[in-house]
C-alpha cells in the first residue's frame, strides 16, 4: 500500500498556517508579510512573497507607524509558528537521536542527523540575532550582523547549502533513509507520535523548510541593506533564489524517493512487539 506523498513539507507547513489569514486583522502594508505564511506550498511564490516582506521590514523611512507596528506584529506572528514548528521538531530530535543511540545501528546516519540539527541551531541563532537588530539604525552590530549572514564560508547559505547536503546528499540518502524507515527504528517512534512512516520523515523536512524560511529572510534583508547599487542588488537577489530553487528541488527530490519506500500505514501500539497495519 506504499505510495508517493506528494504534499511534501512546503505543503503541510502552508497547512499549518492556512487559519492565520483569518486570525490577524492587517493594513494594507503589512498583509505583505501575511503572504510568507500563505504562499508556502510554492517556493517562487515564497521567494517572492519574502522579498517583499524583507523590503517593508528595510524601508523604515517610508512607512508610518502604524505599518511599522504592522510589521513587527507580522514577524512577531511569523516567528511564532516557526517557534511552534522548531519545538516540535526539538522533540522529534531527541526521540530519534535516542533511538538511534539505543540500538546502535549506522553511525554515518547518527553523526549526519546530529549535524543537520546543529546547523539548524546555528541557523536559529543567527536568527535571534536578526529579531535584535532588523529594525536599528544602520550600526556597527548591524555591520557585524551582515558580515556574519554574508561570510561564504560560515553564512546562511552555506549553513542551509550543508543541511540540505546531510540529508538529501546522493552519496548518503539510500543509507540515511533505509534506517528511517526500518521497522525496528521506527516503529516505537510510529507508536509515540502516532504517526505513519511517511509523515516521520517528513518531520526532517518540515525542519528543513522552517531552516528555509529563517535563512532566506536573514539573506534578503543582508543584500538590502548592504547594497546600494541596484544592478548589483538585483544580480544578488537572482543568485539567491536560482540556489533557493535548487535545493528546493533537490529536497523534494530526495523525499519522493524516501518516502516511495515508507509506509502510510499506522502501527497496533498495544502489541509488546508493535506490527503495522494491525488493528
Amino acid at each position: 500500500m506504499n505510495q508517493i506523498l506528494t504534499t511534501f513539507s512546503l505543503f503541510i507547513l502552508s497547512i499549518n498556517v492556512d487559519n492565520v489569514a483569518t486570525e490577524l486583522k492587517l493594513s494594507g502594508v503589512a498583509l505583505s508579510g501575511l503572504d510568507v505564511l500563505t504562499s508556502l506550498n510554492d517556493p517562487i511564490a515564497l521567494f517572492q512573497s519574502l522579498s517583499d516582506f524583507v523590503s517593508l521590514i528595510f524601508s523604515n523611512g517610508d512607512t508610518s507607524q502604524q505599518d511599522l507596528s504592522d510589521i513587527r506584529n507580522t514577524l512577531s506572528d511569523i516567528n511564532n509558528k516557526l517557534d511552534d514548528i522548531s519545538e516540535e521538531i526539538q522533540g522529534f530530535r531527541e526521540e530519534v537521536m535516542n533511538k538511534l543511540k539505543e540500538l546502535n545501528i549506522d553511525l554515518l546516519l547518527t553523526s549526519r542527523l546530529d549535524e543537520f540539527f546543529k546547523l539548524g541551531e546555528k541557523l536559529d541563532f543567527y536568527y535571534d540575532r536578526f529579531k535584535e537588530v532588523y529594525d536599528t539604525k544602520y550600526s556597527r552590530a548591524l555591520r557585524n550582523f551582515i558580515k556574519s549572514v554574508r561570510s561564504l564560508t560560515e553564512g546562511v547559505r552555506a549553513i542551509l547549502t550543508k543541511m540540505h547536503n546531510t540529508l538529501s546528499n546522493d552519496r548518503w540518502t539510500s543509507s540515511a533513509f533505509r534506517q528511517l524507515t526500518d521497522n525496528t527504528f521506527v516503529s516505537s517512534l510510529v507508536c509515540s507520535r502516532g504517526r505513519s512512516q511517511q509523515l516521520i520523515i517528513l518531520n526532517l523536512y518540515e525542519a528543513l523548510c522552517a531552516a528555509e524560511i529563517k535563512g532566506l529572510t536573514m539573506d534578503l534583508f543582508a543584500i538590502k541593506a548592504q547594497m546600494k547599487n541596484k544592478e548589483e542588488m538585483a544580480w544578488e537577489i537572482n543568485n539567491l533564489q536560482v540556489a533557493f530553487t535548487e535545493r528546493s528541488k533537490h529536497a523534494v527530490s530526495a523525499a519522493k524517493k524516501a518516502m516511495s519506500k515508507a509506509s502510510l500505514e499506522f502501527w497496533n501500539c498495544t502489541l509488546s512487539d508493535p506490527q503495522e497495519g494491525k488493528l
